[in-house]
């Protein structure tokens, strides 16, 4: 009930953000970084408190000098990085927050998924053909199966939004990784994609028979929730 509750007023006091998952980080917003570990692509990893400079563009990060904690200073580049989690402070966790999951839909899920608002991923995606990007990973702590990644170059509906007094945007294109697969998924190939994604999840394709469930792109956090829910 606490988590619930918690959910209930970050949706109503904080803002909103295109389909409902988390906000991504601006570049202006990586001084708020208490820490941050970062994994490369040999799976050795380096841990520091802060980076010196960054290269952030639209959730793709390029990148970045990481002050490690003995004092040095490494410089990295996406291409030599599998991943990078940064641990935020508490302003940063305020901007990064869940909104439109239908909570009469979701009956027993104890959103667990609220522990990680304090913490930012970026992961390596295979974007196309070999060709890998740093992107932030938009549903941490509902990411076990399908993980949804920011497309640096998504176009966006535009829309205006009273919660926050901050405008939104509806973005149409988002990188996809379930299992091996990476794939751009965008509201013009969600309908055709949808049963790839959740073909093997009978529970949600009974929700859509019944018509519970709309096969809408502006649910895919729904989707993906329920899908964890009943895989």
């Amino acid at each position: 009930m606490k988590n619930i509750l918690l959910l209930f007023v970050l949706l109503l006091s904080l803002g909103s953000y295109g389909q409902g998952f988390v906000t991504p980080l601006e570049a202006e917003d990586i001084y708020l970084m208490k820490s941050a570990t970062v994994t490369l692509n040999d799976n050795s990893q380096m841990i520091g408190n802060k980076f010196t400079t960054w290269m952030l563009n639209n959730g793709m990060l390029t990148s970045f000098t990481l002050k490690t904690l003995n004092g040095d200073k490494v410089k990295l580049n996406a291409e030599g990085v599998k991943s990078v989690k940064i641990e935020t402070d508490e302003r940063a966790k305020a901007m990064m927050f869940m909104e439109n999951i239908s909570m009469n839909k979701i009956v027993h899920n104890d959103y667990a998924f609220l522990e990680h608002l304090d913490t930012v991923y970026y992961e390596r995606v295979d974007v196309k053909d070999g060709k890998y990007r740093l992107l932030q990973l938009l549903n941490p702590g509902f990411d076990q199966y399908i993980k949804v990644y920011l497309d640096p170059n998504a176009k966006s509906t535009s829309t205006s939004s009273t919660m926050g007094g901050f405008g939104s945007g509806e973005d149409k294109s988002f990188y996809i990784k379930k299992g091996d697969r990476s794939f751009l998924l965008t509201k013009k190939n969600y309908k055709n994609e949808f049963n790839n994604l959740f073909g093997d999840c009978q529970a949600l394709m009974d929700m859509v028979a019944s018509k519970e469930v709309d096969v809408k792109f502006s649910e895919l956090p729904l989707h993906i929730a329920l899908y964890n829910e009943n895989r």
